[in-house]
């Protein structure tokens, strides 16, 4: 598998998202931070080479409404990029890892020293 180098923001507000692209310029190698809020734009992102940052309830045009709905369905559908659930609720954090996501965390963690190692590893090699 690749090397990420690219970070996705799926369905997050603009506000969220500017404090999500704060937190991911602090990862080492991401070269490129893109916000998709629509299914056929993340169709076009969704690879290898990116992380996807998915938010809980999702803003935009997708054809679910909860962003646990969505990585669910990326895994039905056979795709296997990477993707962490951005909530503050264990539960719908629980939900997440247990369709295939990645231990993720919630906005009120953006810029805790912890979600910056937690996003490091996500897109490390391993």
């Amino acid at each position: 598998m690749p090397r990420i180098n690219k970070i996705v923001l799926v369905g997050h507000c603009s506000f969220d998202s500017a404090s999500l692209q704060h937190a991911a310029a602090r990862v080492p190698g991401i070269t490129q931070v893109e916000r998709v809020n629509d299914d056929a734009s993340l169709a076009k992102v969704a690879d290898d080479s990116a992380l996807l940052l998915v938010n809980r309830v999702l803003d935009g045009r997708f054809s679910v409404d909860h962003g646990v709905e969505l990585i669910q369905s990326l895994r039905a559908a056979g795709n296997t990029t990477r993707a962490m659930l951005i909530s503050n609720y264990a539960d719908s954090q629980e939900a997440a890892e247990a369709v295939g996501a990645l231990p993720g965390f919630g906005k009120s963690q953006t810029h805790d020293p912890a979600t910056a190692s937690k996003l490091a590893a996500a897109v490390s090699d391993s």
